[in-house]
């Protein structure tokens, strides 16, 4: 039965995170599309291991509904990855189109409900099959809790380092089928209804073949044809960052990064590379050594060589990019970047300059402003604090945000307001050319604010630069006082609020533009969330535990178990909580590393599995199971609070670095750990059955964790920030150990 369980384990992931990446591309992903799809991953998870395990004890055949199970996960995973990609085509959407909130969470939901709800169910008629081998049932609930974690550790790291880089989804899908359905053969046997026996062994059998006989090459090109349209597919991978895809139409070629168009060659938008390649550099009296941080590749590049510069540093982190380009059109990036001053480093723009010691006259950020956790880190005070170390005396750093020629909305107005407070903290002076994309400068030089368009234009004929865009009318209009007298009467009422590392309200404002564009319906409700703040969260916290301890006093035979369900689901939002948190501050510490993000889950899923079999080792001692499940509720009490300080003072960063996560990750794995085998015992005490108890709790833990997936990334850490989030998650976890030390009893 073990190698079963780590089977499904694993399967379980590796189907989660292919389905997760497949989903992002379709709905060109930030934070709100990937809360959207986890929540809904953990519902459909938590759906079906409380039905199913409410279900299972019922059941005399128990095996056979382990088989069909396995039978809807093998053909479900396939089908799910083919709907993900041509969902648009079949609804009539068109290829590029943003869905509403409402669309995204149908699509994801209808994805992934084959896999989700079957992958649920596999956990609850596991351990009732598991129980019969053990002496208590709670130890077969714990045995493959904790099994079943081992098996997403190690796919964890196989996925990461090996099935991802080299093989496709549908590939990924065949072989999962295959060892599945194989290893389900042996549970066939004990079916004892001969027809029901011969029913599951030609299901069996007829699937094998056909997933043995499945050309997963033909899948993935009839899916990309289909998900593409027009467009012909020129190169297809996924990297260890990103989803990529490089199409050709008439000529031109687009490179999509996890959807998104990222570049276009061999004719970009000559308007938008000419302004950012020329109007930063003009600014400063003599560019010798300039720093590009990402977006380079496609023209970019090319403009800012024109300048008799000695020397251009490149940053883009993913080097698949460059090498899906050099597929499409070996030519035009050969010419690109085959200038001797040109040189490409694929690494983290804010772990480069944590290590770098060079100067440069300029710094140019090639996003066009944050669209997610990732990207907000280069729009806060603390990075415009970095990129000054790197800045000489007369240095500029220049960057875009999204704005407009008409209308300043209150969204995209605080968006471009918190991030220039930010600028304004750090630089003393801020230049903004107001546009469809504003173009913002900040140096400590004052040269940069007495330059006018004729200026400019001085500079473009002295260089004789070679553009198409940037003639005198041209710049009259981009540089306007007029304009910037508009922009500034606009924003009288701006927030005066910064974008922080850890407090990220530009996110939050680009979350909200995104919304009101993309889902109009739910844009007022969003926009209401603005306003929460530390008070309110511990008004709904207090309400909440109210309301449960109000119910254990009507129900007082079942306060115990109310007590027990109410501290495993916070338990879930508080583990996916610290989660977030905890990668949030490893990637603005150390960069987007996804291979050490993925040890770092690896090693907390181990802490999972540690606490589990160590737990169910000392579990049968007298009184034990009530001590230690408040000593681990207080630790996670502590443990909130201090992770918090760490964080937002930098001591995990500054004292032992991997190893002070490492450590942080597998005490969170822990606690989570121990508190399942510990409620899983206690609530088997009042004699529900063992599939009952499984979906019940481990539903509770799902749902928790469910719920954090949903606001975590896209609500709580960019409006409350990650400080008034650890007292959050402090007094969650308060009101469960008060909950518990008045209701579950003293054995």
């Amino acid at each position: 039965m073990i190698p079963t369980i780590l089977i499904i384990g694993a399967s379980g992931l590796i189907a989660q995170v292919i389905i997760l990446r497949e989903l992002l591309v379709s709905f060109y992903g930030n934070e709100l599309t990937l809360g959207v799809i986890l929540a809904n991953w953990m519902l459909l998870e938590a759906g079906g291991v409380y039905f199913v395990g409410r279900l299972v004890d019922r059941v005399k055949e128990k095996t056979s509904l382990l088989v069909i199970l396995q039978l809807v996960f093998a053909w479900g995973f396939i089908a799910a990855i083919y709907f993900a990609r041509t969902f648009k085509y079949f609804s009539g959407a068109f290829f590029g189109q943003g869905l509403n909130l409402g669309s995204i969470y149908l699509y994801a939901f209808l994805a992934m409900l084959p896999i989700g709800f079957s992958h649920g169910a596999l956990f609850g008629v596991s351990c009732r099959i598991f129980q019969k081998n053990s002496q208590e049932p709670y130890q077969g609930i714990n045995k493959v809790y904790t099994w079943e974690t081992i098996g997403s550790i190690l796919s964890g790291i196989l996925l990461t380092y090996v099935l991802i880089p080299f093989f496709s989804s549908f590939q990924l899908a065949q072989l999962l089928a295959l060892v599945n359905l194989t290893i389900t053969l042996i549970y066939v046997k004990p079916v004892k209804s001969l027809i029901f026996r011969y029913g599951l062994w030609a299901a069996l059998l007829f699937s094998l073949f056909f997933f043995i006989g499945l050309n997963p090459d033909h899948l993935q090109s009839k899916s990309l044809r289909l998900q593409y349209r027009s467009e012909e597919i020129v190169d297809y991978r996924n990297s260890v960052y990103a989803n990529i895809a490089v199409t050709r139409n008439l000529g031109q070629h687009t490179l999509f990064y996890n959807g998104l168009p990222a570049a276009t060659i061999p004719d970009p938008d000559i308007s938008s590379i000419e302004e950012f390649g020329h109007l930063p550099l003009l600014f400063h009296p003599h560019p010798q050594k300039v720093l590009l941080l990402g977006s380079g590749l496609g023209g970019l590049i090319r403009e800012i060589l024109k300048h008799p510069l000695n020397k251009l540093d490149y940053l883009e982190l993913d080097p698949a990019i460059l090498e899906s380009l050099k597929i499409a059109d070996p030519e035009y990036i050969a010419q690109e970047v085959i200038d001797p001053r040109l040189e490409i480093i694929n690494q983290d723009s804010r772990l480069f300059l944590r290590r770098s010691k060079e100067k440069y006259d300029l710094i140019l950020l090639g996003l066009t402003g944050p669209t997610d956790l990732v990207s907000n880190r280069l729009f806060t005070e603390e990075f415009f604090a970095l990129a000054k170390d790197h800045l000489k005396k007369e240095g500029i750093i220049a960057f875009r945000l999204s704005g407009s020629m008409t209308y300043l909305s209150p969204q995209l107005r605080d968006l471009n307001f918190s991030v220039i407070n930010s600028l304004k903290a750090k630089f003393a002076y801020v230049r903004v050319l107001p546009g469809y994309l504003n173009l913002i400068l900040g140096s400590d030089s004052s040269y940069m604010a007495g330059i006018d368009a004729q200026v400019v234009n001085r500079g473009i004929q002295q260089l004789d630069l070679q553009t198409k865009m940037l003639v005198l009318p041209y710049l009259e209009s981009r540089i306007n006082q007029q304009w910037l007298d508009w922009f500034n009467n606009a924003s009288l009422n701006a927030t005066l609020k910064k974008n922080r590392d850890f407090t990220p309200r530009a996110l939050f404002q680009a979350l909200l533009i995104w919304n009101r564009q993309f889902s109009p319906a739910a844009a007022g409700f969003f926009e209401k969330l603005a306003d929460f703040n530390l008070y309110k969260a511990v008004a709904v916290i207090l309400g909440i535990f109210l309301i449960f301890l109000f119910s254990g006093s009507v129900r007082k035979k079942k306060s115990g178990n109310l007590a027990l369900v109410y501290s495993l689901g916070s338990s879930g939002f508080w583990a996916m909580m610290v989660n977030l948190e905890m990668v949030f501050a490893f990637q603005v510490s150390f960069g987007y590393i996804y291979k050490a993000i993925g040890l770092l889950i690896a090693v907390f899923m181990a802490g999972i599995a540690l606490a589990s079999a160590v737990t169910v080792k000392k579990i049968s001692r007298e009184g034990f199971a009530r001590k230690y499940l408040l000593a681990i509720e207080a630790a996670m009490v502590i443990f909130s609070l201090f992770l918090s300080w760490a964080i937002t003072r930098g001591i995990a960063y500054s004292f032992g670095g991997l190893a002070v996560f490492i450590l942080l990750f597998f005490a969170s794995g822990y606690f989570l750990g121990a508190e399942f085998a510990l409620c899983a015992k206690m609530y088997q005490q009042n004699r529900s059955a063992p599939g009952n108890t499984a979906g019940i709790l481990y539903s509770a833990d799902l749902l928790g964790g469910c719920l954090a997936g949903f606001l975590g990334g896209i609500w709580l850490l960019p409006i409350l920030g990650i400080g008034s989030c650890g007292l959050v998650l402090s007094l969650i976890k308060a009101t469960s150990f008060a909950l518990l030390k008045k209701n579950i009893n003293k054995g």
